[in-house]
């Protein structure tokens, strides 16, 4: 089951198959979302009727990746309230791009970096995106930890993070940097959607 948010600051929303939610503050430590979910089924005498399930999903750990784009450091700072609110913890994630040196047969070019440069590079990088939300958690009182990797695919990184940190919800950004910069939201998002099986909350 996927909780989608599509609002920006709120977390109601529809993900397009008839199932809506909505936050609920708990008192025990845990993130909650009541869903309602609608769908049919038949009656004893064969007409169709309507099923309506409340169900109350809760949430202790939130994986919340970032490219260091505008909407991804607001829905960073969304999912550390989110967290704060709830008492659950915080992983911050960055995926970087795969080092993919470009040398020529007969010259190498200007910009050329080595592989000990790029990591050097993406090490800063992944410092200076996943800095605020551990500054944020730290100011809120929100366990935090941070996990950057290189990744050809980012969407399949964040599933595969999620998986590892054994993270119950993904809060992530509705897109993000556009072009060759644009490693890890924006389609990236859909795709997350999509394949995981962990669920989903969207903030833009």
């Amino acid at each position: 089951m996927r909780c989608i948010n599509h609002a920006p600051g709120r977390t109601s929303d529809n993900d397009g198959g008839g199932q809506r939610s909505r936050r609920a503050q708990r008192g025990d430590g845990t993130a909650a979302v009541r869903c309602t979910v609608a769908g049919e089924y038949e009656q004893p005498n064969n007409q169709a009727g309507t099923l309506e399930a409340r169900i109350t999903i809760m949430f202790k750990h939130l994986l919340i990746p970032t490219d260091g784009s505008a909407i991804a450091k607001k829905a960073a700072t969304q999912g550390v309230k989110f967290a704060q609110e709830t008492g659950a913890k915080v992983t911050g994630f960055f995926a970087s791009p795969v080092y993919r040196p470009v040398v020529y047969e007969d010259f190498v070019p200007a910009n050329y970096m080595s592989p000990k440069q790029h990591e050097e590079a993406t090490a800063k990088l992944a410092a200076k995106y996943l800095g605020p939300i551990e500054k944020a958690c730290k100011e809120a009182g929100v366990p935090f930890q941070a996990l950057h990797i290189a990744s050809e695919f980012p969407a399949d990184a964040i599933i595969e993070a999620a998986k590892a940190k054994k993270c119950d919800l993904i809060f992530m950004g509705s897109h993000g940097r556009r072009g060759l910069a644009g490693v890890l939201l924006g389609s990236e998002t859909a795709k997350v959607l999509t394949h995981s099986k962990i669920p989903v909350l969207v903030y833009r």
